[in-house]
């Protein structure tokens, strides 16, 4: 198999394989370049990262899925979508201590322009659910675009399953429409965050398992990267339109407008990047090397591909 394929053949043999499908056991870019029969080089390519800033959040939102080859590249047509934005605080887009409405609404709209047959939120807020959901606008947000979101706060909404590479999570009880969803994007906000330093891709998913308790008795930082071995996003939009730079999670704190979206298939290195937004370096999130251990993604800046679109 020829090495000079196309970023648009890649991402045809990804989604045709199925790593594009919303759970997995992450592959190291020596097992994908073995898997797919091209160069460990080549396959390092799905550790792009795409960054758009300026513009509307639409306008953003477009810039950073066009070289991945559009939303229809992971949304298709029939399919069940789950996002998972931040909205588990009661506190307004302004605040930036959750995913701005505006790019749900986007996102949402992008979905069902690709044929999606559902689009879902389910969200496991720390505040009351019915205050988070109305004072970040995300379910207004999600619905005024055709879909729905749900309070994630039931147990019968979730499944249990093994966490086969984890070193201190051996297993998790994770949302079943994310399980079963044909296509998971996961769509946080950059924030600081007092317990594990920062949230952005690889924490945001604390959201769809039911015991967050249980990881912060154990080693917080291992098990976002043990979890992020087992469940793991079709795509990553991070959004950095004002990111929260004290008094994370929940806020108020200093907020810095940066009208800045970030993507990619790596949730590794999209992270990895964002950790530049707030002048630290991805060494300085334990997650990060933890989860590129675990061969989850590339965390090592040097050998992330940035590109401004």
């Amino acid at each position: 198999m020829s090495d000079s394929i196309n970023r648009r053949e890649f991402l045809k043999r990804i989604t045709s394989i199925g790593l594009s499908a919303a759970v997995f056991s992450g592959l190291s870019v020596e097992e994908l370049s073995r898997f797919l029969g091209i160069s460990p080089a080549f396959a390092a390519t799905s550790s792009a990262v795409y960054m758009a800033k300026g513009g509307t959040i639409e306008e953003r939102l477009k810039r950073v899925l066009a070289p991945l080859g559009g939303i229809s590249q992971f949304v298709k047509k029939g399919s069940r979508v789950q996002l998972k934005p931040n909205a588990g605080w009661a506190r307004s887009p302004e605040q930036a201590a959750t995913t701005n409405p505006e790019l749900v609404y986007s996102l949402t709209k992008a979905c069902y322009g690709a044929k999606a047959r559902k689009v879902e939120v389910y969200e496991h807020p720390c505040d009351n659910y019915m205050f988070a959901f109305k004072e970040s606008q995300v379910q207004a947000a999600v619905e005024s675009a055709g879909g729905r979101m749900y309070p994630a706060n039931g147990r019968n909404l979730y499944k249990k399953i093994d966490v086969p590479k984890g070193v201190s999570l051996k297993s998790a009880d994770v949302l079943k429409p994310v399980l079963d969803a044909d296509c998971f994007i996961n769509v946080p906000i950059a924030k600081v965050h007092a317990g594990a330093k920062f949230t952005f891709g690889l924490k945001n998913n604390m959201g769809i398992i039911l015991n967050r308790g249980e990881w912060h008795m154990k080693n917080l930082q291992q098990c976002i990267a043990d979890f992020s071995s087992r469940v793991r996003p079709s795509l990553t939009i991070i959004d950095a339109t004002r990111i929260l730079l004290t008094n994370g999670p929940k806020g108020p704190g200093e907020v810095k407008q940066l009208d800045t979206l970030i993507a990619g298939l790596d949730p590794v290195a999209c992270d990895a990047v964002v950790c530049t937004l707030f002048g630290a370096s991805p060494d300085d999130y334990p997650c990060l090397p933890m989860a590129a251990k675990l061969g989850v993604g590339q965390y090592n800046l040097n050998k992330i591909r940035v590109h401004n679109v």
